[in-house]
């Protein structure tokens, strides 16, 4: 039998993943839905869900929330015609994207920034909403590009626009 701790944070994981997956799926149908994704740049609001699911829990909980991230990616890529393989590399560069932009901002803010502070404010704004999309556009540019033969920085431009917004 486990022990009651042990349990609580299996369920915790749990929750969270729910919790993440939910949000992820929400803000990637209306995206699709009302954004334009798959246009062109498009508002992509799971990028900034993502982004403080990772900043607002400790370091060890990351791989429950880019389960959740590649979980709901899939399954929203799938669900509006994108191949395996295109849903894959959009994964990784959906779950990159908030490593990157919440890793620099828990240590360029040394933890959870209070965005009350102007400084802090800045240094969110430049990791989880440059920095992060930026690392994300790469890869989600990248790919594009491969797949539709569009300019290599247009693409990036716009992958890193959308969800850096």
């Amino acid at each position: 039998m486990s022990s009651p701790s042990r349990r609580d944070r299996i369920g915790s994981a749990a929750g969270l993943f729910g919790w993440v997956t939910l949000a992820y799926l929400a803000g990637a149908v209306l995206a699709w839905q009302s954004f334009g994704a798959g246009l062109g740049p498009a508002f992509f609001p799971p990028a900034g869900a993502t982004l403080a699911a990772m900043v607002l829990n400790p370091r060890s909980r990351w791989p429950v929330i880019v389960a959740a991230i590649v979980l709901a990616e899939f399954a929203v890529d799938l669900r509006y015609g994108a191949s395996p393989v295109t849903a894959a590399g959009y994964a990784v560069a959906n779950s990159v994207e908030p490593i990157v932009g919440a890793s620099l901002v828990l240590t360029w803010c040394k933890g959870v920034p209070d965005l009350r502070d102007r400084t802090d404010l800045a240094k969110f704004v430049a990791a989880g909403c440059l920095a992060g999309p930026l690392a994300g556009g790469l890869i989600g540019g990248a790919l594009t590009t491969l797949q539709h033969g569009t300019w290599w920085p247009t693409a990036v431009l716009h992958w890193w626009a959308g969800d850096g917004i």
